[in-house]
């Protein structure tokens, strides 16, 4: 999808896979997730995940999304984000991949840039953290290889950013699982998500100085 971004202005990409997004990993998921009876899965941690959860939990420990080690890690993005513009306003290129693409240019954009941001945040943790983990478990009997293939398929989806660009969003994928795995919540990799996204689409252009006006 954003191989045919190089085309036309930004203002009229962004809606363009804001729908995309809501329709093929949104309204998809929530469609296989409720044929197969799944739907509740949203809430709660699905049986054939507690295996994979107690081994997370086993070397990670339990934390509770709202408490002080997931404000911390929200805390953490934000206070990664400023120091990331501000050396990029010294004109130092800070991390892996081609994200130029999908940036944007001007304040007008900033606020599609921003539903873009939380769309993904939402719609492809409901695909590769809850209904493609699922669907291979139910398959394979292992959730483990379910989270592994999904990291995978994850990192190649952003191959627009190039191979630097997938490994990175692999390991993002990897650590999306984690903070799923030991705190249980869906909710909690959405919005993990969505922050580092907001991150590097708004914040960092906007305090970087690369938005004009």
């Amino acid at each position: 999808m954003f191989g045919r971004w190089r085309r036309g202005a930004p203002s009229r990409r962004y809606p363009a896979w804001v729908a995309k997004a809501w329709t093929a990993f949104g309204a998809g998921s929530l469609t296989l997730l409720a044929a197969s009876g799944q739907v509740r899965a949203i809430v709660d941690l699905p049986p054939p995940f507690a295996a994979a959860r107690t081994v997370v939990v086993t070397w990670f420990g339990a934390i509770d999304p709202i408490g002080p080690m997931g404000l911390a890690a929200l805390g953490g993005v934000l206070l990664g984000g400023l120091v990331a513009a501000a050396l990029e306003r010294r004109g130092r290129k800070v991390g892996l991949g081609d994200v130029e693409r999908v940036l944007p240019r001007s304040r007008a954009e900033l606020r599609w840039a921003a539903a873009l941001a939380v769309t993904a945040g939402i719609t492809e943790e409901l695909f590769f953290r809850l209904l493609l983990p699922l669907l291979i478990a139910a398959v394979t009997g292992c959730a483990v290889a379910g989270f592994a293939v999904a990291c995978v398929l994850f990192g190649l989806a952003h191959r627009y950013q190039g191979p630097a660009g997938v490994v990175a969003t692999m390991a993002v994928g990897a650590l999306l699982t984690i903070v799923y795995l030991s705190t249980g919540s869906l909710w909690a990799a959405m919005a993990l998500h969505a922050a580092i996204d907001l991150n590097a689409v708004v914040l960092r252009p906007i305090v970087s100085g690369r938005v004009s006006s």
